[in-house]
């Protein structure tokens, strides 16, 4: 259940990806049943430092094994924006219900802006992917760099396969280092539930650009 945005393709047919999701900022949900906190199958091993400057007070017991300089937030809502990787969430979840392209794209990298809107101006309206309850779970933060997760439902054609996650730590509980998080969320295959990539540009959060 990764809100990721997807390389483009040559032509709208490579814009589009299987399940009716848009290939440029590609919402996961190709596979039906509920996601656990599992991720693909990518380890990686503990170390014992501990994350500076986490926001909440007590820290869940998987982030000790993040490395040092990083920041846990807790879930919970946001505002719509670029101020927070879970403000993109929020804003990637209103652009999706209202179905608004412009929007939408608008949380991709600045580099890839102009090629989203242009395949999603090709794209109709019901072949948005649907959200329902969509609530930014936990993010990490390493410098310019975030990965994060979400809980609700994903359908990638309107009410049709779907992937629930209620876990706000799903995967962040069996990917333990940074480094580790951001390559699975990185390469996963779209059809599982990841973690959402993102990268500061110029002082804003997007969602990060992913092969």
């Amino acid at each position: 259940m990764s809100m990721k945005m997807k390389a483009a393709g040559s032509g709208i047919g490579a814009a589009v990806l299987a399940c009716g999701t848009i290939g440029l900022l590609a919402l996961t949900g190709c596979s039906a049943g509920s996601a656990s906190s599992s991720a693909g199958g990518a380890s990686a091993s503990a170390t014992a430092s501990a994350p500076s400057a986490a926001p909440s007070s007590t820290a869940p017991s998987w982030a000790a094994a993040l490395g040092t300089g990083v920041t846990v937030v807790p879930p919970g809502s946001a505002a719509p924006g670029h101020g927070s990787p879970a403000a993109v969430l929020a804003g990637l979840f209103q652009a999706v219900k209202a179905k608004n392209a412009t929007a939408y794209c608008g949380y991709a990298e600045p580099s890839t802006q102009a090629q989203c809107k242009s395949a999603l101006s090709q794209i109709s309206a019901s072949q948005f992917p649907t959200v329902k309850n969509g609530v930014p779970g936990y993010a990490v933060i390493d410098g310019d760099k975030a990965v994060a997760g979400l809980t609700g439902t994903l359908c990638a054609t309107g009410q049709t396969e779907c992937i629930d996650n209620s876990d706000p730590a799903a995967v962040f509980t069996s990917l333990h280092s940074f480094g580790a998080l951001w390559k699975n969320a990185m390469t996963s295959n779209d059809s599982i539930y990841t973690l959402t990539p993102l990268t500061k540009v110029n002082g804003n959060w997007y969602v990060t650009a992913t092969s």
